[in-house]
């Protein structure tokens, strides 16, 4: 079974952790949109097994409304992000 465990947003130092749990080793993506549908953000965090922590930098994001994708070959999710 995999699942992210928490997206955490800091809005002082302008970033956000997605903290991650995976049972098998999967390929790892993470896009961030806007509520256009624009990608705003892209990182292949490659395989991924365990508890994982990956920290994305917002300092040159506008403030507004996003979502978060994380996806591997066989699973997707998405998560609300709102950057003050």
């Amino acid at each position: 079974m995999e699942r992210i465990l928490r997206c955490q947003s800091n809005q002082l130092y302008r970033n956000v952790v997605l903290y991650l749990e995976f049972v098998e080793v999967k390929d790892i993506n993470v896009r961030i949109f806007n509520l256009q549908g624009q990608l705003i953000y892209s990182d292949i965090l490659g395989e991924v097994v365990g508890n994982s922590s990956h920290n994305i930098d917002l300092s040159a994001m506008a403030s507004g409304s996003y979502y978060v994708e994380v996806s591997s070959d066989s699973w997707s999710t998405k998560l609300p992000l709102i950057i003050q």
